[in-house]
């Protein structure tokens, strides 16, 4: 009976393991996609640009995004 139950429990922890790696790889190809695609438009090196926040009508929120790059 111990050995049904050791058999099981390994096969169990198999199959999670297979999951686990077939995720992961998965992952890691979205990962390599996503790294390959330009997410915005490319700038020189040097090139400043200062755009204008969308006017919002709720002023609550009063969140605004910036990008800040460090100049040595």
């Amino acid at each position: 009976m111990f050995l049904l139950s050791a058999t099981a429990t390994l096969r169990t922890i198999a199959v999670l393991l297979v999951l686990w790696w077939l995720l992961r790889m998965y992952l890691r190809r979205q990962s390599a996609r996503a790294m390959q695609r330009p997410t915005g438009p490319q700038r020189p090196t040097g090139d400043v640009r200062i755009e204008k926040a969308p006017h919002r009508l709720d002023r609550d929120t009063g969140i605004i995004d910036a990008e800040y790059e460090e100049i040595k």
